[in-house]
């Protein structure tokens, strides 16, 4: 679909993180790093403006449900009329994963609920790791 995949982390203050920015960040490296295209790194303020400083003429938003959706696609059309030029890209979640989010298994982790299913492994003990931590 593109040259070069920009993964943009975006620091989150309105939510309350079980890891930090750069914890994220190298998660995602972690779990991408077969892909020899992909570039992850935070970002600050607008998503458009970031895409415009890298040059980037499509944003790719994954979307699992109908409220995904509809938030999509309010924000999308937010960026249209901040940047006429760049394009938002939805790309639907595997049926597999339509349930997860962030959110809930963050909540079932520290419940104590099993998780092995809902993440790799590598995030798996991560997570549990920290909860432990926390304890």
């Amino acid at each position: 679909m593109c040259d070069t995949l920009y993964v943009a982390v975006l620091n989150n203050t309105s939510k309350n993180p079980m890891f930090t920015l750069d914890e994220k960040i190298d998660f995602i490296k972690e779990s991408t790093i077969h892909i020899p295209n992909i570039v992850v790194e935070s970002f600050g303020g607008l998503l458009v403006d970031y895409a415009e400083n890298k040059n980037a003429s499509a944003i790719l938003r994954g979307i699992r449900n109908v409220g995904d959706y509809e938030y999509e696609q309010n924000m999308s059309l937010l960026n249209k009329k901040l940047n006429k030029d760049i394009e938002t890209v939805f790309i639907c979640a595997d049926p597999e994963f339509r349930c997860i989010s962030s959110s809930n298994v963050k909540e079932i982790a520290m419940l104590g609920g099993n998780i092995k299913e809902l993440v790799n492994n590598k995030i798996h003990i991560k997570i549990k790791n920290q909860i432990n931590r926390r304890k």
